[in-house]
């Protein structure tokens, strides 16, 4: 009997022991959820479906490399749902109160093809796991969160209210604000073009939060002054401003103190305008046009930006005294150092160091000053189709220069403040290897 005893006992064992682990310090659940608390509340209180959990949550990678915070001191507002599939994140956070902090680990497939319907990042492997950190902050019902954003309502409004009188006060404005609430001040009235609804207008523009010292958008600085280009009426930004635009002229010069709700309103701009948030915009009006007119304008500037870019790329072959030809995608190819390791092919993961350049030679991007290689898979369109195309067939250790038409970079759009429209760029790019896991 002592040996069928202790038999039994060895077989729990052996049981228990199968059942542990595979990541070190979590716990599993029935369905297989890899779950560890960090910290747990006193609140009993557990999430139902359609309550909202208010939580911070971080994603990390099993080496420890955080990726897809929350926004900034900013905790999420999720609505509790019923499991998608066993052992997702769901079924964790069901099992968290006020207070709680804990880490789940989370498969990579499940998780970006079941649940977020999202492509999988670079970085991460199908088949393998990552870390989701969630630090509950409050578990309320639909009708407590409804009242708890009237109460935050009510107090963003007396303080957007308390920050548009410090203003006026501060500035010594004695003009009287319109029927919208809007205080106008013209630095230059224009004789030039009537904007009319419905039309083009082209304008310089810097919005400011009011009590901040830097501009949210600034056209002076990021356009050097060419300003940008929309269609009156459609409130683009904030319908405020088309208060001010429509029947305008040509060369009217104007700031203007703009409440929330002619603004941004209740809901502000995410992660750029807070909600009730009184805005300070400088406005000049450069020119107005009709959308026959706009497009004629469009094709023109098109047009010449294109053979001032032919002409760009031609001095700089002769210039740099360039033999190479280009390829049948016009991009030019000069090997700098020859690889000889396994060629690039489509669908393969590489990871490159790469300089980025303009005709000129300034450097505007380089991931070896960075000192972090750059991973992508070629065929994705998660980079320029001209990279794509230029790191097609290069060899592990290849180096090469590249130089690449806009219409494989950024065409007509630009991108940032460097890289201006129809502008060709110049890479080094150096492939460090292939991984295909």
């Amino acid at each position: 009997m002592k040996k069928l005893i202790m038999m039994l006992f060895v077989v729990a064992l052996v049981a228990v022991a199968c059942k542990e682990s595979k990541f070190k310090g979590f716990d599993q659940t029935e369905s297989g959820l890899y779950y560890k608390f960090h910290q747990k509340g006193d609140d009993t209180v557990r999430a139902h479906t359609g309550d909202i959990i208010v939580a911070y949550i971080y994603y990390r990678t099993l080496n420890d490399s955080m990726f897809n915070n929350s926004p900034h001191r900013t905790p999420l507002e999720i609505q509790m749902n019923k499991s998608v599939y066993k052992g997702d994140i769901w079924e964790g956070l069901a099992m968290m109160g006020k207070g709680d902090s804990a880490t789940f680990v989370t498969s990579v497939d499940s998780f970006f093809n079941i649940l977020s319907h999202q492509p999988i990042p670079n970085f991460l492997d199908s088949g393998s796991f990552f870390y989701m950190d969630v630090k509950v902050v409050d578990i309320l019902t639909k009708e407590q969160q409804a009242k708890k954003q009237m109460e935050e309502m009510a107090r963003m409004k007396k303080v957007e209210e308390a920050s548009i009188a410090d203003y006026i006060k501060k500035n010594a404005i004695t003009a009287a604000p319109d029927s919208n609430g809007i205080y106008a001040r013209y630095d230059k009235k224009g004789k030039g073009k009537v904007v009319v609804a419905g039309n083009h207008v082209k304008v310089n523009i810097k919005l400011t939060i009011l009590g901040q010292s830097q501009p949210i958008y600034d056209t002076w600085a990021e356009t050097a002054g060419k300003g940008t280009d929309f269609v009156v009426g459609t409130g683009y930004f904030g319908m405020g401003l088309e208060n001010y635009l429509n029947k305008g002229h040509q060369g009217d010069k104007f700031t203007l103190i703009i409440p929330s709700e002619m603004a941004f309103g209740a809901r502000g701009s995410q992660g750029i305008v807070p909600p009730y948030s009184p805005i300070e915009y400088t406005c000049e009006i450069l020119d107005t046009y009709t959308e026959k007119e706009f497009q004629a304008k469009k094709t023109a500037e098109e047009l010449k930006a294109k053979n001032e870019e032919k002409k760009a790329i031609s001095k700089y072959i002769k210039d740099n005294k360039i033999s190479a030809k280009p390829d049948e995608n016009g991009i030019y190819k000069i090997v700098m150092k020859e690889g000889n390791g396994k060629q690039v092919a489509n669908g393969n993961k590489v990871s490159v160091h790469y300089n980025g350049y303009l005709l000129s030679g300034k450097k505007f991007d380089s991931s070896y000053d960075r000192k972090t290689p750059f991973d992508f898979v070629i065929g994705q369109g998660s980079v320029i189709r001209g990279w794509d195309l230029a790191v097609l067939n290069m060899k592990v250790g290849e180096k090469s220069k590249f130089i690449i038409p806009s219409v494989l970079a950024y065409g007509p759009s630009g991108s940032g403040a460097e890289i201006a429209p129809f502008t060709t760029l110049v890479f080094e790019i150096e492939v460090l290897g292939i991984n295909n896991k």
